[in-house]
């Protein structure tokens, strides 16, 4: 999820109440088509969908993770400082009080 806000600005789950993410949490539904996806490479893309994989035994590791093609390659990142301050932002009003049992169903 945190990759995901820090590639695009904003959250893959997102909604206007804790109710509504958690019920798209739940679908494990994402878009990597809008706009602010149009300059993600594809190795970033395809690492936040096994990253983002809602069957845990899909899902990849961590220690897979790190050694996905896109973390190798050691690419040079442009920064948007524009995506940065919007990111930042979001991140700032980015808060979700849930049920545990939620979070385990999701795990």
């Amino acid at each position: 999820v945190i990759l995901y806000i820090l590639l695009c600005g904003y959250p893959p789950f997102n909604g206007a109440n804790d109710d509504q993410i958690i019920k798209k949490v739940k679908a494990g539904k994402f878009r990597v088509d809008d706009e602010e996806w149009e300059t993600i490479s594809e190795n970033a893309i395809d690492l936040v969908h096994k990253l983002l994989e809602y069957d845990p035994s899909k899902r990849i590791s961590a220690a897979q993770a790190l050694q996905h093609a896109w973390i190798v390659e050691k690419s040079v990142v442009k920064i948007d400082f524009n995506l940065a301050r919007k990111t930042l932002s979001n991140l700032k009003n980015f808060s979700v009080s849930i049920d545990l049992s939620i979070l385990i169903l999701f795990f």
